[in-house]
């Protein structure tokens, strides 16, 4: 047999497992009980602690004027 048969059988059967491992990952997270199907409303958890900086903010802010 010639290598380039030997390398393309290789490849044929590398992607063969490739795809059955690809379809079964994909059949068992359709079959998970774990469904996240809550409604995101994009509203922050405290928007109250937004509008206060706190110190590493601050820091950092400063650092960043500094440099310009």
């Amino acid at each position: 047999m010639e290598i380039s048969r030997i390398i393309n059988m290789f490849l044929v059967f590398l992607a063969v497992s490739m795809s059955y491992y690809l379809l079964t990952l994909k059949l068992k997270n359709i079959n998970s009980p774990i469904s996240i199907e809550e409604d995101y409303s994009g509203a922050a958890k405290s928007p109250e602690g937004l509008s206060e900086p706190n110190e590493d903010a601050l820091r950092e802010l400063d650092e960043l004027l500094d440099k310009n």
